[in-house]
């Protein structure tokens, strides 16, 4: 007698959409991956603050003179104290103000040229920790096609996200121009205000 096997779609199917899904979920954990070593964000740490290029909006400017003393300070014509500085493929720019009797950062800017991700990778990545973007907008240029976009989150304490990209279509592969900055809102206001008084002004990006 003979003896035959048989055959059973719906599991073979059933085999393969798993084998997809476990797919999926191994690139998405290497593009978090990837999107966390490249860009040092750090949503809130155990004081709640958020902090950028290991620099906490409210800390002290004799903090972070201890904490990178190679940095350079300048004013701007805004009447704001900015210091500089450069880690790894990383620039820096922090912005400081008075509050009180302490001068603390309320804003700090980091910038990038990054290769081999996205820039819907690297948006993605920001909205899975922050959920949608409040403000997304797009142009392109016709002469070259370069893809300028601005994207913008509301986390809590009046903390505000940006997010300016540049993509940029290479041969060898995803190139994208980063510059990601955070501001305390409530501060930066008050310091416009001030500066409003004295006939000067605060950029707020």
């Amino acid at each position: 007698m003979a003896h035959f096997k048989t055959k059973h779609p719906h599991k073979k199917r059933s085999e393969l959409s798993t084998l997809m899904l476990l797919s999926v979920l191994t690139l998405g954990i290497l593009g978090s991956m990837m999107v966390t070593n490249i860009f040092s964000f750090s949503s809130f740490s155990k004081t709640n603050a958020v902090s950028l290029g290991g620099v906490e909006l409210g800390s002290s400017l004799d903090s972070f003179r201890d904490q990178q003393p190679q940095a350079t300070s300048d004013l701007t014509r805004f009447g704001s104290l900015t210091m500089t500085f450069a880690d790894l493929d990383s620039a820096y720019r922090i912005w400081y103000g008075e509050d009180g009797q302490n001068t603390v950062a309320y804003k700090a800017r980091q910038s990038r040229v990054i290769d081999g991700i996205s820039e819907d990778e690297f948006v993605g990545q920001l909205s899975m920790e922050y959920g949608p973007p409040s403000l997304s907008s797009c142009s392109r240029r016709v002469m070259d096609g370069i893809r300028d976009c601005h994207f913008s989150w509301w986390v809590p304490d009046n903390v505000r996200i940006d997010l300016n990209s540049r993509q940029i279509k290479k041969s060898s592969g995803p190139q994208i121009q980063i510059t990601l900055q955070i501001t305390d809102t409530r501060m930066n206001m008050r310091l416009q205000q001030q500066s409003a008084r004295k006939g000067t002004s605060v950029s707020m990006f």
